[in-house]
């Protein structure tokens, strides 16, 4: 493909407009070239998605217009305002990689996070995230994300999680565990109600055991949290 487009790109340089409206090639040129511009600007970012702002700092002279017009076309898929995605490059990053992309500063926690080490048996569609933000949710034709606001002393306790094109940040399992319970806490009273969590009892033991939890237990610094803890376990 790229050598036809530098062909078709000396064709016009040697006979000029012209030349194209003579042969009645103008309007083949014309979309053509338009193609031309849209895989060198796609050969020219190197990431499944981009910002506006990416596009300025790497000097892509590109209008909003025109990304609109890509839109349209079916080119680019629109995340959110100045933040777009490859529409052929979608399956290259999960949806954990598009929560971070939508709502900033926010790492993934809560019952997506316990899915994915194995805490819980089971979660909803919905990608769970903690944000320093507003409480905010998101419905996308590629998924349903849901934000959750913290106290900005209580935003730590995540690593970021970097696979081929993915780049997203996950809670460590402790802190995924905390950040549960501090939202759930209103509707846990009992043992009982641990047990209608459906956490997995060895998963909690072995994490409890260790000297993160621990310290994560601490720095949350929460009396309520404390309680629920002590309902956990030991199990």
């Amino acid at each position: 493909m790229d050598s036809f487009c530098t062909l078709v790109k000396n064709y016009k340089k040697t006979i000029g407009w012209a030349g194209l409206k003579k042969y009645n090639l103008y309007w083949l040129f014309i979309i053509f070239d338009k193609l031309i511009n849209y895989i060198s600007f796609r050969s020219a970012v190197p990431t499944p998605f981009f910002s506006s702002n990416q596009l300025e700092i790497m000097g892509l002279d590109v209008s909003a217009l025109q990304l609109g017009r890509w839109q349209e076309k079916g080119y680019l898929v629109q995340l959110k305002r100045g933040i777009y995605l490859f529409a052929d490059r979608q399956n290259q990053i999960s949806g954990f990689t598009i929560a971070q992309l939508l709502y900033q500063p926010s790492y993934i926690s809560l019952q997506t996070a316990l899915f994915e080490y194995g805490i819980i048996p089971d979660v909803t569609g919905v990608i769970t995230s903690v944000t320093t933000k507003a409480t905010r949710s998101y419905a996308r034709p590629f998924g349903a994300f849901d934000y959750r606001s913290i106290k900005a002393d209580l935003f730590w306790g995540y690593s970021e999680v970097s696979t081929g094109e993915d780049r997203y940040l996950l809670a460590d399992p402790q802190k995924a565990i905390l950040d549960f319970l501090y939202y759930n806490a209103a509707q846990i009273r009992s043992k009982e109600d641990i047990l209608g969590l459906r956490l997995d009892p060895i998963s909690i033991r072995d994490l409890m055991a260790t000297d993160k939890f621990v310290q994560y237990q601490k720095a949350y610094a929460n009396p309520k949290i404390d309680q629920l803890v002590e309902l956990l376990g030991p199990c």
